[in-house]
């Protein structure tokens, strides 16, 4: 294995190659700098993925100088940052971890799902605090990732989550300021089978929608919506024991379900999936894509949920809950924007009572 010709600084080979090793199991890029930023190491998923940035070249000619410093200051501070490259690609956001003597530069996929907006900086804020918290507790832990090889296991999963990508930059949202409408869950989820089908039906992925349109209006960002169901979609795919998804939503009981069949170790493989509260805890960094999720999600007064059904069916659940019960502080603003079909039917006999009286 190539190592790399750069300052080790007193670092055993052996141990490079074994840093190198671990990288290259990972299913999300990875590239590896030396202490003066050169890049010295790209892993499988950088190279299929054609990340931009060049081995032999230096980190200062793919970023701003506003992230420069904040490089410079992770590095010098040893901490968990998000660094923007400013590259013509889909793939732009990574998170800096700071070694001994190596900075390894982690594209989630979570943080490339993200449109650049006036909220960026405050949700990359959120993460930077989930990541930190998340490597304080493996330090003091000794919390181990698994020995699975995600990369060699799930290609196709990577590819998807490249097209889900392509997809999200590609689109011209009409409320890209953020700004929260109206929003028919029923006709958002007729659209969002229509797009996404053309991407998981090449790769043999299946999703069956079973959506009971009441005319469930509901005030939240069309855009959040999306990122959040991309999220969700990726993540049930690559858990998909039969590449198999059934989504599934009842204005009655306001939850959009996604639902599918696990491998008879999830559970067990997978604690650190189960934790109250996705906004404030993570158990593992695998789970990053969900905490994204989840912050997004309260933007919109929603929460997400996983659920796991230990019957014998090895049925997994990612629930996003509409408030039934809510504050008395948005209680009018959500009495506003909920409309039902029984209300519009009460609406619509008092705009046209004269009319019918006539005849």
């Amino acid at each position: 294995m190539d190592t790399g010709n750069f300052k080790t600084d007193g670092i055993a080979k052996e141990k490079i190659e074994k840093i190198y090793k671990e990288y290259e199991r990972y299913g999300y890029p990875v590239i590896v700098m030396d202490r003066e930023n050169n890049i010295v190491y790209k892993n499988n998923a950088a190279k299929m993925l054609n990340i931009k940035p060049r081995v032999g070249t230096n980190i200062k000619k793919y970023i701003d100088f506003v992230n420069l410093e904040k490089l410079c200051d992770a590095v010098e501070k040893s901490e968990y940052r998000v660094l923007k490259l400013e590259v013509a690609s889909t793939i732009t956001r990574c998170v800096i971890h700071v070694g001994k003597k190596i900075t390894a530069l982690h594209f989630y996929d979570a943080l490339n799902f993200l449109k650049d907006d006036a909220d960026e900086v405050e949700t990359i804020r959120k993460i930077e605090d989930i990541i930190s918290k998340y490597n304080e507790r493996r330090k003091t832990a000794g919390v181990k990732r698994g020995d699975g090889d995600y990369f060699t296991e799930n290609k196709k999963i990577i590819r998807i989550n490249e097209h889900f990508r392509k997809h999200m930059i590609g689109l011209n949202m009409q409320n890209d300021d953020k700004h929260k409408i109206y929003c028919d869950i029923g006709a958002f989820f007729n659209n969002f089978a229509a797009s996404i089908s053309q991407y998981i039906s090449t790769f043999g992925y299946k999703m069956n929608f079973h959506i009971e349109d009441k005319m469930f209006y509901y005030r939240l960002s069309e855009n959040d919506l999306l990122l959040i169901n991309f999220i969700m979609s990726a993540f049930a795919f690559r858990h998909s024991m039969f590449n198999k998804v059934n989504i599934s939503f009842s204005s009655d009981d306001r939850i959009l379900r996604y639902g599918f069949t696990t491998g008879n170790d999830f559970y067990e493989a997978h604690r650190g999936i189960f934790v109250k509260d996705y906004v404030s805890d993570i158990n593992d960094i695998e789970y990053l894509d969900l905490n994204l999720a989840a912050l997004i999600a309260k933007n919109n007064d929603l929460k997400l949920r996983v659920y796991y059904d230990q019957d014998g069916s090895n049925l997994l659940f990612l629930d996003l809950i509409f408030p039934d019960k809510i504050s008395d502080e948005i209680s009018m603003r959500f009495e506003e924007y909920h409309i039902t079909s029984e209300q519009i039917g009460e609406q619509a006999e008092i705009e046209f009572a004269d009319v019918l009286d006539k005849y």
